[in-house]
């Protein structure tokens, strides 16, 4: 397979989503979290069913916090600081 690059040109951040859990919520940065969760498996049967449903809400608080709607997103980037960005 080859690989493939682009460039994208005006790019800029309009919004961002952001989901944690309980532990990051009790952490030293607490206050900068507004949107969390008690249960790692957000009433999932899985951790990866979690991670997917957590995704999704984070990209919807984007949306919901942006001037845009769902519709009007060509691209979006995300990122998991715990190296399971599959779900993004």
């Amino acid at each position: 397979m080859k690989s493939q690059s682009m460039q994208i040109n005006n790019v800029y951040v309009d919004s961002i989503g952001m989901i944690v859990g309980k532990l990051e919520k009790e952490g030293p940065l607490k206050k900068y979290f507004n949107n969390y969760i008690e249960d790692n498996y957000f009433g999932e049967k899985s951790f990866e069913l979690a991670q997917k449903k957590l995704s999704n809400k984070a990209i919807l608080n984007a949306i919901a916090k942006s001037r845009y709607n769902i519709n009007n997103v060509d691209i979006a980037i995300g990122g998991d600081l715990s190296n399971q960005i599959y779900c993004s």
